[in-house]
């Protein structure tokens, strides 16, 4: 099975070069992004099987950029991983409201990294990015 392809939006440079680190090792075929604007534009046009999203961004935030991958084209059907240093239970519920499909909490541990990724795998057998059955 090919590895998953995965976007990580993080506008803190030293957690997306982190994350992006960890999925790569984990297998993923990784595409960072610091700019929450040039990643909505990037989910426009390119199907991801999971996007991994910080919660607090500038410009556009991870819950408004969670909503917008819902609500429009290719990648509304993909996992969100929500990253965030909030632990309190109104921020998860709004990343669940929003679209999101699992939250992890900073600083980023390794092995619940892997058990989400290895989640997202099963998963992608089913629904592959985009959406489309197979």
């Amino acid at each position: 099975m090919p590895p998953l392809k995965t976007l990580v939006v993080e506008d803190d440079p030293v957690a997306l070069e982190l994350i992006s680190q960890t999925l790569t090792l984990l297998g993923a075929e990784v595409t960072a992004k610091s700019d929450s604007v040039e990643a909505q534009r990037l989910l426009n046009t390119i199907a991801f099987d999971a996007v991994f999203l910080d919660l607090e961004m500038p410009q556009l935030g991870g819950l408004e950029l969670t909503q917008s991958i819902r609500r429009n084209g290719i990648n509304r059907k993909s996992p969100i991983v929500v990253v965030t240093s909030h632990k309190d239970s109104q921020h998860m519920d709004q990343a669940f409201k929003s679209g999101a499909t699992f939250v992890l909490y900073k600083p980023i541990d390794r092995e619940k990294l892997r058990k989400v990724l290895a989640m997202l795998s099963n998963q992608s057998k089913v629904t592959p990015a985009g959406g489309a059955s197979r």
